[in-house]
């Protein structure tokens, strides 16, 4: 008797399969439900995932087209290979702006990184762009940690990682409610958001706040303002960014944290990164609460690893540094990372930045 071999699916049902596998990605949601959302045959779908199409036909065209309604496609757009172009993950953009991004250093900086390294500490993880840069790298990495003060922040970190459709579905609707109701929808959900402290109104006040400028007040209200004459990155953008990311996080033993700095022990093999709040003007309040240098240096000595830590550098020709202790870092180094935001949503145009990088090897 002869053995049974799987023959290959031909290259129609391979591009099917592909393109409804995008689908599923693009919504994030998994067979059964997004058969059950589209009121088709859950065994179908099944198969459909499994082996691609071949072909429509009269049993198969109405189930069909219950598909390509929901994306605004034709039935013959399921076999062309370019379908879900418009469909897959954004990548090596932001998904939340926020005040000292390194977006523009992060290559840099990586490139000090040592290449294997056994658990990875960003305690001050903001908008993540040294994250997302180490986990694109071929930088050996076993774990990693990142942590925040800033509550809101981490759940909406969470989020992206463990319910990326939640998040995009409350986007979606907030978006299209804000081109209605402009700045009143905006402060309205500002204010729902400083009573319940929801990651997905945090985020939705990160993508539409004036020049991103994440401002808190004493109180530790959410005071941003509106970003008038811009109305929010679209829906579609967003949700394929999200993916781009909520993929990248899943891949590796990543964990975010609400925490202080200072509940963090770093042992020989590990590395800290370190970006904490930059002296300012005293009038703006960037972060959740004050930051004591001093009690960061003590801790910074007691650590046992490698570190790099982001600090003041120059803006344009005036000194801008921290006075940092000279027995914390082996080299100092100067990178530049373009114009300032604050400066200007204060109308001054200013000096290009070059923040300070401080490098220790244990």
């Amino acid at each position: 008797m002869n053995k049974m071999t799987d023959h290959p699916a031909s290259n129609r049902s391979s591009t099917f399969h592909k393109n409804l596998e995008a689908f599923l990605q693009y919504e994030f949601l998994n067979q059964r439900t997004f058969a059950d959302e589209l009121g088709v045959d859950y065994k179908w779908m099944r198969r459909l995932c499994h082996r691609g199409l071949e072909r429509v036909d009269r049993r198969t065209q109405k189930d069909l087209e219950r598909i390509t309604d929901r994306y605004g496609l034709q039935i013959s757009d399921l076999w062309r290979e370019q379908t879900t172009e418009n469909f897959s993950p954004i990548q090596d953009q932001v998904l939340i702006k926020w005040t000292g991004s390194k977006r523009l250093q992060a290559e840099e900086i990586i490139s000090r990184f040592p290449q294997k390294i056994e658990t990875y500490y960003e305690p001050f993880v903001g908008g993540g762009s040294v994250l997302y840069r180490l986990l694109k790298s071929d930088i050996k990495v076993n774990r990693y940690r990142c942590s925040d003060t800033c509550k809101p922040l981490i759940g909406l970190w969470r989020m992206v990682k463990e319910n990326p459709r939640k998040l995009v579905l409350r986007y979606d609707e907030m978006w299209r409610k804000l081109q209605k109701e402009g700045a009143s929808f905006y402060q309205s959900v500002r204010d729902e958001f400083n009573d319940s402290q929801c990651p997905a109104l945090f985020f939705f006040l990160l993508r539409t706040c004036r020049n991103g400028l994440i401002r808190f007040n004493q109180q530790g209200n959410f005071t941003a303002a509106f970003h008038h004459g811009r109305g929010g990155m679209k829906p579609d953008t967003v949700r394929r960014i999200i993916l781009d990311w909520s993929n990248l996080l899943r891949q590796y033993d990543v964990r975010f944290y609400w925490r202080n700095y200072q509940r963090i022990q770093a042992s020989e093999g590990d590395l800290l990164y370190l970006d904490p709040p930059y002296r300012i003007s005293p009038r703006f309040v960037l972060y959740n609460g004050p930051f004591d240098f001093e009690t960061f240096f003590c801790w910074l000595r007691k650590q046992s690893s490698d570190y790099l830590l982001s600090l003041n550098g120059f803006s344009g020709e005036e000194d801008r540094r921290v006075d940092v202790p000279t027995d914390l870092y082996d080299e100092h180094l100067l990178i530049d990372s373009g114009s300032s935001s604050l400066a200007r949503m204060n109308g001054n145009a200013g000096g290009d930045l070059r923040d300070s990088l401080y490098i220790s090897r244990k």
